[in-house]
């Protein structure tokens, strides 16, 4: 008994080597043909492979052979096509397929008129069981190139950068509250220059007394906001003497003033003034308050 058990097992052990080394054991079971070779193009593959299955097959002379009028389908395998070429040494039928399945397959017998070729035996590798693989473990998270120096970058932005405005703050404190004081005090500037270039474009529409009554009511209205004595309701003598406190240029105090007396020569004497004398009076107005308007800059009198 114990004989028999260990020729049964020599006979398994071969059958599995037989099996393991090659990829398929073909065999054409009919009178009239055998196979003389069989070749797989590749002779190991895969699944999902294409793969082309070459057999030399032994036939009576003058057998007429005939491809298959519908393929089998059995074990994940799909057989693409199949041909049938001329050989010396009988007739050599290419079988196309592609495998989807790992292990050995037995097709059903495929009838070309003459002979039936029987047994057709595919072996298809397994690439983990083949190669003695094991799965890996997990990778890493992968990253872009530069991305731990970019997250670097930002975190120490953020936590930087809040000194570092505090810091360009503390420097330039000064610097800011400056350009803004100055910004306050042109706003009257601003104003009147914005308000006379609209005086300017009406001045042929608007007749003399309503143009005076429009330019004085502006630069009083300005001299107000920027030196702050009351000029809005200061007479012409009043007004004479709240600038000359603050001009040594008197020829140009004078040219001034004498603007205003004429105003009110207009506004309350019914006097004329055409075209030109108001535009002379318009720039003069602006001339006077750039003026002005420097020596406040630099803490001048007028």
């Amino acid at each position: 008994m114990g004989l028999k058990f260990h020729k049964n097992l020599v006979m398994m052990l071969a059958a599995f080597l037989f099996f393991t080394c090659f990829p398929a054991v073909i065999t054409a079971q009919e009178g009239s043909g055998r196979v003389i070779r069989s070749v797989f193009v590749p002779a190991r593959y895969y699944v999902g492979d294409p793969v082309e299955l070459r057999l030399l097959v032994e036939v009576p002379e003058g057998a007429e052979l005939k491809t298959p009028p519908s393929f089998p389908v059995a074990c994940n395998i799909s057989i693409e096509s199949i041909r049938i070429l001329p050989s010396d040494e009988g007739r050599e039928i290419r079988i196309s397929f592609i495998p989807f399945q790992t292990g050995t397959c037995t097709l059903p017998p495929l009838d070309f008129g003459e002979i039936v070729l029987r047994d057709l035996r595919i072996h298809t590798s397994a690439i983990l069981t083949d190669e003695g693989a094991s799965l890996s473990e997990p990778e890493g998270q992968f990253f872009l190139p530069r991305t731990r120096l970019l997250m670097g970058g930002i975190l120490a932005a953020i936590i930087f950068l809040p000194f570092v405005l505090l810091f360009l703050f503390r420097f330039s404190r000064r610097r800011i509250l400056a350009l803004f004081h100055r910004y306050r005090e042109n706003r009257p500037y601003r104003r009147l220059s914005k308000n006379l270039k609209r005086l300017r474009q009406q001045t042929e529409d608007l007749d003399a007394r309503e143009f005076y009554i429009l330019l004085t009511a502006e630069l009083r209205n300005y001299l107000t906001r920027r030196l702050g004595d009351n000029y809005s309701s200061a007479t012409t003598m009043e007004l004479a003497s709240l600038m000359a406190g603050r001009s040594g240029n008197l020829d140009k105090l004078e040219d001034f003033l004498q603007m205003f007396r004429f105003s009110d020569l207009v506004k309350f004497g019914g006097k004329s003034a055409d075209t030109e004398r108001k535009l002379q009076d318009l720039e003069l107005a602006l001339r006077i308050s750039r003026e002005v308007e420097e020596q406040e800059r630099g803490h001048a009198h007028l």
